[in-house]
């Protein structure tokens, strides 16, 4: 089968044979039919380092696969700034929320989206199967993006990220975990983090109060067994560039797998995709 580069330059040969003027968006030739499937429809889109993030609707059934690309907000027409990927395969039946990653951007910049669909053409007068029907592009979606050089300048932005600790811990004992949280942006109030702990691991006590950017945490109830699973921080403030760690004090009440999930809440965080972190463990 031809390669996605070959069929996009036929297409464009056989537009300009015929006079016509073939779609562009974001820097991606779309070839006009009359039958074109729908386009998908973009819910969010979201920044994490160097590497964008669309969610979005997919909304035809039998595609083959979607194009993806991301672009930047004050700049669009930068082709260098662009970064596009082909997935192939797309997903079954119609209206699935589907959720493609694009690596490569530039951290701090703000950055659209959108997402092409294509389907194989079905003509029985068209044999080939080099043949394709595209849908328009969907609606663009944007991310503000943060300065790394002035956060205090930038919109908020804080994360968490991946939760640090021993993957074997051993049955009995305690062990302490970190969640790291960072704050890219600009300063941010009233932050509440909860952290959960799930199979093998309970938790013991939560964080004291005052030592970590403000937050005062309490535990939550204990389950059937006895045993406490999560505790929530509230009150915290971040202050712009901020990068520190919360502990979580577990005990490894059992062997088998467990696992610690950290979510953030921030008023009017640009970027609430990446405030949640899972990191599973499997005790011996």
């Amino acid at each position: 089968m031809a390669s996605i580069a070959t069929r996009t330059r036929r297409i464009l040969r056989l537009c300009a044979a015929a006079g016509m003027t073939c779609g562009l968006a974001a820097g991606l030739a779309t070839p006009a039919h009359a039958g074109n499937p729908p386009a998908p429809t973009v819910q969010r889109v979201w920044t994490d380092g160097s590497t964008a993030y669309i969610r979005f609707r997919d909304n035809t059934d039998g595609e083959d696969g979607f194009w993806v690309v991301v672009f930047e907000k004050d700049n669009p027409n930068n082709e260098a700034g662009k970064v596009r990927r082909w997935y192939g395969g797309g997903s079954p039946g119609t209206g699935r929320m589907v959720t493609k990653s694009l690596p490569g951007i530039k951290p701090g910049v703000a950055y659209c989206g959108a997402v092409q669909t294509r389907v194989p053409r079905t003509d029985p007068a068209i044999p080939t199967r080099d043949t394709y029907d595209f849908s328009g592009w969907s609606n663009n979606v944007c991310v503000a993006g943060t300065d790394p050089a002035n956060p205090a300048g930038s919109p908020k932005n804080a994360s968490l990220g991946t939760v640090n600790g021993e993957f074997h811990p051993p049955v009995g004992t305690n062990r302490t975990y970190w969640v790291p949280y960072f704050n890219s942006g600009a300063e941010a109030k009233n932050v509440v983090v909860d952290v959960t702990t799930d199979g093998s691991l309970s938790i013991r006590k939560p964080p004291d109060p005052g030592i970590f950017s403000g937050f005062t945490c309490a535990l939550g109830a204990a389950g059937a067994d006895g045993k406490v699973r999560s505790y929530r921080c509230t009150g915290g403030t971040l202050a712009a560039g901020e990068k520190k760690e919360l502990p979580v004090f577990a005990h490894v009440d059992k062997a088998g797998q467990g696992v610690i999930r950290a979510t953030m809440r921030v008023a009017g965080d640009i970027n609430p995709g990446d405030n949640s972190s899972t990191y599973p463990v499997m005790a011996q």
